[in-house]
């Protein structure tokens, strides 16, 4: 909104925006990049696959450092002049089954390549010959992967892509790497043995923030997302106790909802800041367990949240 006492860009506190620090997750960009960082610098000699399988509760940064990664390794590897592109698909919208799901992941690199007639091994092998033939690399990251076991327990798409080495035994593989996010482990319970096996033991652990982890967070978010002195120091406070609570638990896309919702209380209000008592009226009417995303494709009868909305 032009003019804004309040915000600065609210794009920032949107879900889908990726900040360039993500506090309190350095430990796990840094052993991802150590993981493929190698694999990148020996590409020359021949690369082999890696999975990976990042693991924690909702809203614990799985996905932003997921893609922050992904920026980081494509900018390495273009220092070192290797043609390498990371491809990321969240199993619950890219991809109702197996057929579609690949057909995403082979359209963010070959869009060109038509897949309709193809069978889902038929596509992973086009992709994979495309790869070798362009001298290129994939990195391949599937979010919501529980999610997609669990509703489609028939569609083995873990042996599938684990497996993609083999359709050239003994040579390089050009999909370098395999990021597998999920809530927890549980989903594993589901696969067969064989393919329990070829995922491995490569597991980064995202624990839940803390009320202070919040608190940097939300101070980070504030200085990109709203005009100086706009937000009060009791109403950040606020946000990140509730968050650490239950029900929330450390879910900072609830955290960064609650600041959006509460600022945009406050513009409509007229205040010049937000207060503490915008953060206890937002939260009372806003469910814990939804977030932005939630939010878009459900109808809520509250009076609040429909103002909210429709004043965005």
């Amino acid at each position: 909104m032009s003019g804004s006492k309040i915000f600065r860009d609210r794009g920032k506190l949107s879900p889908y925006y990726i900040p360039k620090v993500l506090p309190h997750r350095d430990e796990q960009i840094e052993r991802l990049l150590s993981i493929y960082g190698r694999i990148v610098e020996d590409a020359e000699r021949g690369a082999y696959l890696r999975i990976v399988q990042l693991v924690g509760s909702a809203g614990t940064g799985k996905t932003c450092t997921a893609l922050r990664f992904g920026e980081l390794i494509v900018e390495h590897a273009k220092r070192l002049g290797v043609n390498l592109q990371f491809a990321y698909l969240n199993c619950k919208v890219d991809g109702a089954k197996r057929h579609v799901l690949y057909g995403s992941l082979a359209g963010k690199v070959v869009p060109t390549l038509s897949t309709r007639s193809l069978s889902p091994e038929a596509i992973l092998r086009q992709l994979v010959e495309y790869l070798r033939r362009e001298d290129r690399y994939l990195i391949a990251c599937l979010d919501e992967v529980d999610y997609f076991v669990q509703a489609n327990p028939k569609e083995h798409i873990v042996y599938d892509l684990t497996r993609i080495p083999e359709m050239f035994p003994g040579e390089p593989s050009p999909v370098i790497g395999e990021i597998f996010i999920s809530r927890s482990l549980k989903w594993r319970e589901r696969l067969e043995e064989g393919e329990k096996s070829t995922l491995g033991l490569g597991i980064i652990r995202f624990p839940r923030y803390t009320a202070d982890q919040v608190m940097d967070i939300l101070e980070e978010r504030v200085e990109e997302a709203f005009q100086p002195g706009a937000v009060e120091l009791d109403a950040l406070e606020l946000i990140s106790d509730v968050t650490a609570s239950p029900p929330v638990n450390g879910d900072m896309r609830f955290a960064l909802d609650l600041l959006y919702y509460a600022g945009t209380l406050a513009e409509n209000m007229g205040a010049e800041r937000v207060r503490p008592e915008h953060v206890r009226r937002v939260y009372g009417e806003l469910n814990p367990t939804l977030t932005t995303e939630d939010i878009m494709i459900k109808n809520h009868t509250g009076s609040l949240l429909d103002d909210l909305r429709g004043a965005g």
